[in-house]
């Protein structure tokens, strides 16, 4: 990562959000036009190793990282409109510890992945890795996030949690039609994922598989109002080197593709009447459980959805503005609001 930021250094910023039990550095690569400064468009993250043993997603990381970079300098026009519109972060390993040490839990033998606060179910207390994913996630609006897995071959959307508490009952999140639609993106454009012996389409409801409490996906959609997916890469957890280059050519277009979903939807920015600046206000659409917020610096939001027509509202302290809305495939529709 560090010879990736010293090629490319115009467009990346690596940076360190903490460090794990041992004293490692968890280090991500922020990749855009102007890399360490807040801009007006959509943040999008991949983290993936947070479980050590399930190795294909740290190495895919640091294969995607490159192949952006490297895409970007050749001016290939798909990939340069994507770092010039967006704020892309990529942690290809949460877990070093457990990496090293060939293990799913990190040095204090904790599943990452059971760790999070839940709506659901109280869990214990968070670990250093953790808490350093949650506080950094919690500075930045990001939009749309997967974190990657090893073990299965499948895309999970939320909810991983239920009420009850029963693996293999579906737990419907408020964004249930559209984590489908992102869940079928990513398995779709997979060269194996979309033709599961396993998993219909490639995709399942995470707790209609099996009901898991503390983790990532459901605490990112729930807390910080990131939709995120979980991705399952290969049946094996940590395969034989010489496969990487079939793992990758079986997700490029996958990750790309997906990456791409952070700007469909609706976006716009909402001012002030009266001085025209930005404010700090939620977004939310009618019938479904679940806001957004702007940016309070330039007041832009992020509102992934499938299309439909929709009765959108912006809020502000007292103030709150309600406009239709129709979405279509394609580019986000723009739906500013001054309040």
């Amino acid at each position: 990562m560090k010879r990736l930021n010293c090629r490319y250094g115009s467009i990346t910023r690596l940076f360190s959000i903490g460090r794990s039990v041992l004293g490692k550095e968890l280090l991500v690569m922020e990749i855009s036009k102007n890399p360490g400064v807040n801009e007006k468009e959509p943040k999008f993250k991949y983290i993936a190793n947070m479980h050590g043993d399930e190795v294909v997603g740290r190495e895919l990381m640091l294969r995607f990282i490159y192949h952006l970079c490297s895409s970007y300098e050749r001016h290939e026009a798909r990939i340069a409109l994507l770092i010039n519109t967006t704020s892309i972060f990529i942690m290809p390993t949460m877990n070093p510890d457990g990496f090293e040490a060939g293990r799913r839990a990190n040095a204090h033998f904790v599943d990452l992945n059971r760790n999070f606060p839940d709506q659901f179910r109280a869990t214990a207390s968070h670990e250093l890795e953790t808490l350093a994913v949650m506080n950094w996630s919690k500075t930045k609006n990001f939009v749309l996030s997967a974190n990657f897995h090893g073990g299965s071959l499948v895309a999970n959307y939320p909810w991983d949690g239920s009420r009850d508490g029963r693996s293999g009952l579906y737990s419907a999140s408020p964004d249930d039609a559209t984590f489908i639609h992102l869940a079928t993106t990513y398995a779709r454009t997979h060269k194996k994922m979309h033709s599961s012996w396993e998993f219909p389409n490639g995709i399942t409801n995470g707790a209609a598989w099996y009901v898991l409490f503390g983790g990532m996906q459901d605490w990112n959609y729930n807390e910080i109002k990131d939709m995120e997916l979980t991705i399952e890469l290969s049946d094996e957890k940590w395969p034989p080197a010489d496969t990487l280059q079939e793992f990758w050519e079986d997700n490029e277009e996958s990750l790309i593709k997906y990456l791409e979903q952070v700007h469909v939807g609706i976006k716009g920015t909402v001012t002030d009447a009266h001085t025209n600046q930005p404010l700090a206000a939620t977004i939310t659409v009618e019938g479904i459980n679940h806001s957004v917020p702007t940016d309070p610096q330039f007041g832009d939001y992020y509102r992934v959805i499938i299309p439909g027509t929709y009765r959108v509202t912006a809020t502000s302290g007292r103030k709150s503005l309600t406009k239709m809305v129709v979405v279509r495939e394609g580019p986000a529709t723009v739906l500013d609001f001054v309040l």
